[in-house]
């Protein structure tokens, strides 16, 4: 779904209009819906990449909600901590694994055998930078 498509018009006029009436009702009923449509939007590209902004979004409001609720400041910075490493990892793999990987390639190729590498073909998720960073 692009953004200067009539399908985008009409999901975000639908999105937009279920919020409004569900957020005056219950701003957690809201939220909800905003989620739901985050999660569509996301899918509408591949359904197979929601797993990752699943397990994003259910980490930080997990590690949110302990951190909310830990009253000893050490523990809040591990699960502060936990949380970067989760998205930060997740960022890591998706958009640097294959060129670290290349070029550790390249830079042993002299000293072993051309076919003997084998590597992943791991494929960017379509705005993995953004949905990690607007936490």
């Amino acid at each position: 779904m692009l953004f200067n498509s009539t399908t985008f018009f009409v999901f975000l006029v639908i999105i937009f209009v279920v919020f409004w009436k569900t957020f005056k009702i219950s701003m957690r009923f809201g939220n909800f819906i905003l989620l739901a449509g985050s999660y569509i939007f996301y899918g509408w590209w591949d359904w197979r990449f929601l797993i990752l902004i699943i397990i994003s979004s259910a980490a930080d409001f997990f590690i949110g909600a302990k951190i909310h609720t830990s009253k000893i400041s050490r523990n809040r910075k591990i699960l502060l901590a936990a949380s970067l490493i989760i998205n930060l990892g997740m960022l890591f793999f998706f958009k640097y694994f294959n060129f670290f990987i290349d070029s550790f390639k390249v830079f042993f190729s002299p000293f072993t055998e051309s076919g003997q590498w084998s590597t992943l073909n791991v494929i960017l998720p379509v705005g993995i930078s953004f949905t990690h960073f607007k936490h």
